[in-house]
């Protein structure tokens, strides 16, 4: 569920429809002078999304976690010595980080 101050624009909507789960997805408008609830299907009834493009279980779609398998190329002795030992643990770190 999403609870917004005013209907959200296109391109938002567009942005909501590719996220996963997307017919369960519930609007909550709460304005100044409405309320309402809606789902996103009857938002944008006509939406065009990933299902549109990719294969069944082709993915991932957004937000959906993934692994890229990221990895450095080994740095050149000069390098390596340079950064030192120090920074290796703080490298994985950020590679893991960035691949989650």
């Amino acid at each position: 569920r999403v609870t917004v101050s005013a209907a959200p624009c296109g391109h938002c909507r567009q942005f909501m429809a590719e996220l996963p789960r997307v017919a369960d997805l519930m609007i909550a408008v709460r304005g100044a002078h409405d309320s309402w609830t809606s789902c996103l299907p009857d938002l944008l009834p006509h939406r065009f999304g990933p299902e549109d493009l990719l294969n069944e279980g082709v993915g991932p779609r957004l937000l959906e976690p993934h692994s890229y398998a990221l990895a450095l190329t080994p740095p050149s002795a000069a390098a390596a010595s340079a950064a030192g030992a120090e920074l290796q643990p703080t490298i994985e770190a950020a590679l893991k980080a960035a691949d989650a």
